[in-house]
Formats: C-alpha cells, structure tokens, sequence
C-alpha cells in the first residue's frame, strides 16, 4: 500500500453555508511528504470531521484523475500503528 504520514490536530476546523446554499466542512491537516523537511499544512473538504491522531493516508485509494487532473476523493486512513513491543528476557 502507498502510504503516507497525516497528522489530525484538535480545534483546526471550519464549517459553514456556501454561497450555494451548500454546508462544508474544512479541516486542517499536516501531511508527512516525501523531501518535505517539515509536515505540509493543508486544507481539505470532509464529509465528517476527522478525530486528533496520527494516521497512515492510502494515496492510491484516495486520488484519481479526472480530465488530465489529479483530484482528491474520499481519504481512506487509518490509525497510525503502534511500534510492537520487543521481548525483554
């Protein structure tokens, strides 16, 4: 699986009406990019709001083209794992 780091922190979230007459939901995340020295702030649409953690982002299962451009669909993430645990004896 292509993965990346995402990091989900309390309190970064919009919500609100449209001009349209449509809700949204923004959320701020920081994402772990490759030759990024530091964590990449962006904003995304959400259908929910993700909770505060630190994720592992699938890019395949999240991006498509459409019309020559890459867009974002809906995020498939899931809790970062945690180390395991090494035997001591």
């Amino acid at each position: 699986m292509n993965t990346i780091k995402m990091e989900v922190f309390p309190g970064q979230v919009k919500s609100g009406t449209s001009r349209a007459g449509n809700d949204y939901i923004m959320q701020t995340v920081y994402l772990d990019l490759p030759g990024s020295p530091v964590p990449e702030k962006i904003s995304i649409f959400v259908d929910e709001i993700i909770q505060p953690g630190k994720y592992d982002l699938d890019l395949m299962a999240s991006l498509y083209v459409q019309n020559e451009r890459l867009q974002v669909g809906t995020l498939v993430y899931k809790p970062e794992e945690a180390p395991k645990a090494k035997a001591v004896g």
